[in-house]
């Protein structure tokens, strides 16, 4: 995405080391970078959560009496909280697979831009 902000300031003939296009650029490292952080945290996130659910319901939970087992049924409900997600919109989950598509229709659109513009 940073490669496509320095060839549009460079198709438009500035230069890649003045000061807009070093704002630019710092600006769209910054904001990739932060959208990364939030989709490999939430990510990260809901595969440990996966994981310990997995975890306690692999576990010898038949063999064991029942307040045992009631205890796990709340520990996992309270685990899942019903598959709540971090989500932008209903469809969409914050993950590393949403940083790929944002990173996709970047290129998408600045292969549209660069197009045009020639």
């Amino acid at each position: 995405m940073l490669v496509f902000l320095l060839l549009l300031t460079n198709l438009k003939g500035r230069s890649i080391i003045s000061g807009p296009s070093l704002k630019l650029f710092s600006g769209g490292a910054s904001l990739a970078i932060e959208i990364f952080i939030y989709c490999y945290i939430f990510d990260h996130i809901e595969t440990a959560k996966s994981k310990v659910n997995f975890g306690l319901y692999s576990s010898d939970w038949t063999a064991k009496d029942l307040k045992f087992k009631k205890t796990l049924l709340l520990v996992m409900n309270m685990n899942s909280a019903h598959n709540r997600l971090m989500k932008i919109k209903p469809e969409s989950v914050v993950n590393l697979e949403l940083f790929a598509k944002v990173v996709k229709l970047s290129y998408s659109i600045v292969s549209v831009l660069l197009k045009t513009n020639s």
